[in-house]
């Protein structure tokens, strides 16, 4: 089932969901609600704290990420991890967490899946993160994760979706 989902996953261009997510270091934390779109390579992530506490929007295309602070300040980096790095202080894999959230290893690294008896991933480990598949929304087609936890040392990031959008249009 995991080849047939990987082959699947493999021909949509555009997806997105919407959910909440939230980040520890160990120390400190924070969460609010996600709202991910990804149209071939270009990312845009919208971010919204709990409470108003906090927002910002990131874009990444083939070439630089750019990240918009709520306050309207700008800043860019050449990849998405290491800006979300220097300006917020979080380490999120957002380069390989594009693939980790729809339950796929990064193509680019190796790693080690295992698939539960339903024939979907469990968990994966992969760049020293742990990433365990706690839910799936099986109404969709294919299953995409609803609940994950990616883990690296004293590093957490839980991802809830709420809504998946697919389009299964491939071209362009």
């Amino acid at each position: 089932m995991q080849e047939q989902r990987s082959a699947a996953l493999a021909t949509i261009q555009l997806w997105g969901f919407s959910g909440r997510i939230a980040l520890s270091d160990g120390e400190q934390g924070g969460s609010g609600r996600l709202d991910w779109q990804q149209h071939h390579s270009d990312l845009v992530l919208n971010f919204q704290a709990a409470l108003g506490q906090g927002s910002w929007r990131l874009t990444l295309d083939a070439e630089s990420a750019m990240l918009e602070s709520g306050g309207g300040d700008i800043f860019q980096a050449a990849d998405a991890d290491s800006l979300m790095r220097q300006q917020l202080g979080w380490e999120v894999p957002v380069d390989a967490l594009k693939y980790w959230v729809r339950g796929l290893p990064d193509p680019g690294q190796t790693g080690k899946l295992q698939v539960s008896e339903l024939g979907l991933p469990s968990s994966l480990e992969q760049q020293d993160w742990t990433i365990e598949y706690q839910r799936w929304d099986e109404k969709v087609q294919p299953a995409m994760p609803k609940k994950l936890v990616a883990r690296q040392g004293e590093y957490q990031v839980k991802l809830i979706i709420r809504d998946w959008q697919i389009d299964q249009y491939s071209g362009e």
